[in-house]
């Protein structure tokens, strides 16, 4: 009963339309795993016929020089390492192994790790063999994966990988062969005729911008063709999917990231091929770099709301350099650490051949800004800076599009807490997307710092409930909404960020969480959090903190808990774990406070003290 429910709330806010969109291509790449794959490829040659399959690279400066790129390979073995695992395997490659995670599969149909090796500024030894195997490596996918068949064929998947492969053949010319440049065409065909415009989001954004940046290297109708359609399908979508704030309409940090750096990739190959950018890419690029840095955090870190993952993007402080050497503005070199070269090979290329910056104006600021305050309404984000180097940050918005839940957590009114770029309260994080117990944790309410509400079902046992309904992977049910979110500093000039949400009104519940920031010191900070309740029966009620890596859980003998009814509140202190990054879970304490309320209407005041003298910085987090 609980999962046909979520079922059915997931389905209408599909809709109708974006479901038989979805059943479409689910149907298509099933068929394409059978016989009809060579059905589809023939048509796929048939548009290939009497086509000029030029690869038109006509770069204007040196490529990057690749030393032995033709020695001869004495040895067939190769390491890669994403996910923070790393394995050694032997050429030919087993592209579609199943007994590793699904997930490293397809980082290794990415080839993301062949531009990583090409941006290592060290040309030397194991770089340098690396090098020298990429064109056994790229001959090799070839032979072994033919078209529609295992993980590399997904949409997704062929996006980022022929990106990688026209920079790798820009860099490398000497690389191009008519069967290499043939499989490029064939791919950006298939990719084409199997669009992920049925999901929408990041994915279909992936698709549109490597098919306008593909076909930019050929010259003939057809890619022509895709281009304009591409270009067209772009702009409609960056139109909807860009929030009024300059958010990403998934609001997921990483993933507004990665998104921004391929359209400032699409623009300098705009300006390099055809001496124009349209306006709508280029507002575009600088409102999502204007949200950029309003969320960039000391130290150069992001907010880990949502599936934000760590090293599973660019670094923020690298997108926004990018970003402004593209657009000609130095003011944006002002919020990063990193130096302006620190931008890669491969970017710094893409810049060279566009040529001089764009020197666009710039559009008005994002969202609400105070001196101290980042309020992104459309978000659903506040950043409170209060000063002396402590950061709060604080979730109360729509948690995600309507028929776009892949990526959204049960987190509504929790909050992170930092001190010099440091998480000393924080949320699980993301580590894996692999379906089972670590998924369901990392994005149930259990994982974030957040109150809870449950009820008693028959066998005794508490059902907690959830803010936002999440099931299996990547779906959702029922999704909460904000109600009176308020931000700013009081008459005694305290900090304050509150908010409410529907999670719990179809339960007879409702919730409201004031945070007031106090005695804000360089060596200390409190935390007052007020939770309002107004319940029409008997619920249980608990309240996360989970401490970060390194945090000592003394901290808990400090916090005072004081409910309105007088009834005794337990605290219970957990090992859990904080996902640094994919692959990488770290032990810390999480405390949690719980206890029960009678019908009507409560108060529950918690006092959270933090010193930097608790903030135990010498223990080595243990995995």
């Amino acid at each position: 009963m609980q999962y046909t429910s979520k079922f059915l709330y997931t389905l209408y806010d599909v809709g109708l339309y974006r479901l038989q969109k979805r059943l479409r291509y689910e149907l298509r790449r099933k068929l394409d795993k059978s016989f009809l794959a060579c059905i589809t490829l023939f048509m796929i040659k048939k548009d290939s016929r009497n086509i000029d399959l030029h690869f038109n690279n006509n770069s204007r400066i040196k490529p990057f020089p690749n030393p032995n790129i033709k020695t001869i390979k004495t040895s067939n073995y190769v390491t890669f390492t994403f996910l923070s695992q790393t394995k050694t395997l032997t050429i030919p490659i087993k592209w579609n192994n199943h007994n590793w995670d699904r997930l490293w599969q397809f980082n290794l149909h990415y080839f993301d790790w062949a531009r990583e090796w090409i941006d290592s500024k060290s040309i030397e030894d194991n770089c340098c063999y690396q090098l020298n195997l990429l064109d056994r490596l790229i001959d090799d996918w070839i032979k072994n994966n033919p078209p529609g068949k295992g993980d590399g064929w997904h949409s997704y998947t062929i996006s980022l990988r022929i990106r990688n492969w026209i920079w790798i053949f820009r860099l490398y010319p000497n690389l191009i062969t008519s069967n290499r440049i043939s499989s490029l065409w064939t791919q950006l065909l298939w990719l084409k005729a199997h669009p992920e415009d049925c999901h929408g989001g990041n994915h279909w954004l992936e698709n549109l911008i490597t098919l306008s940046i593909g076909t930019l290297h050929f010259q003939n109708v057809r890619a022509l063709e895709i281009f304009t359609s591409s270009m067209i399908s772009l702009k409609s979508q960056l139109q909807d999917q860009i929030l009024p704030d300059g958010g990403h309409q998934e609001r997921t940090a990483s993933y507004h990231l990665l998104i921004l750096d391929r359209l400032i990739d699409l623009a300098c190959v705009l300006q390099e091929k055809k001496n124009n950018v349209p306006e709508w890419l280029t507002n575009s690029i600088i409102r999502m770099t204007n949200w950029t840095i309003l969320i960039r955090l000391e130290g150069g870190i992001m907010p880990r709301f949502n599936d934000s993952s760590t090293y599973s993007c660019p670094s923020i402080d690298l997108i926004i350099n990018y970003a402004g050497l593209l657009l000609g503005k130095k003011e944006y070199f002002e919020h990063s650490l990193s130096n302006q070269d620190g931008i890669g090979i491969v970017r710094s290329n893409l810049l060279e051949e566009a040529g001089k910056p764009l020197n666009q104006p710039l559009v008005h600021k994002n969202g609400q800004q105070y001196n101290t305050i980042t309020d992104l309404r459309n978000t659903g984000w506040t950043i409170i800076r209060p000063g002396n180097s402590w950061e709060l940050l604080f979730k109360c918005g729509v948690p995600c599009p309507k028929h776009l839940a892949a990526h959204v957590h049960s987190d509504m009114l929790s909050f992170d807490l930092l001190f010099n770029g440091q998480p000393v309260i924080a949320e699980a994080g993301t580590s894996c997307y692999n379906k089972g117990d670590i998924r369901n944790y990392e994005r149930s309410g259990a994982a974030h710092n957040i109150l809870q509400l449950g009820t008693v079902q028959r066998k005794g046992e508490v059902k907690w409930l959830e803010s936002v309904d999440v099931w299996d992977v990547f779906k959702a049910g029922f999704k909460s909404q904000p109600i009176n979110h308020k931000t700013g500093i009081n008459s005694e000039g305290m900090h304050y960020v509150e908010g409410g949400h529907t999670g719990y009104t179809r339960y007879g519940a409702i919730h409201h969480r004031v945070i007031q920031l106090t005695e804000v010191h360089n060596d200390k900070i409190t935390v007052k959090i007020k939770d309002y309740l107004d319940i029409r029966s008997d619920f249980y009620f608990r309240i996360w903190f989970h401490l970060a890596p390194g945090i000592s859980k003394e901290i808990g003998s400090k916090i005072k808990v004081f409910s309105s009814n007088k009834e005794p509140i337990a605290l219970d202190i957990i090992t859990s774990k904080f996902a640094e990054c994919f692959g990488c879970r770290i032990k810390r304490q999480s405390l949690c406070f719980s206890g029960s309320l009678e019908c009507g209407k409560h108060k529950i005041e918690t006092i959270l003290p933090i010193s930097v003298d608790i903030i135990n910085k010498i223990t080595k987090p243990t995995l």
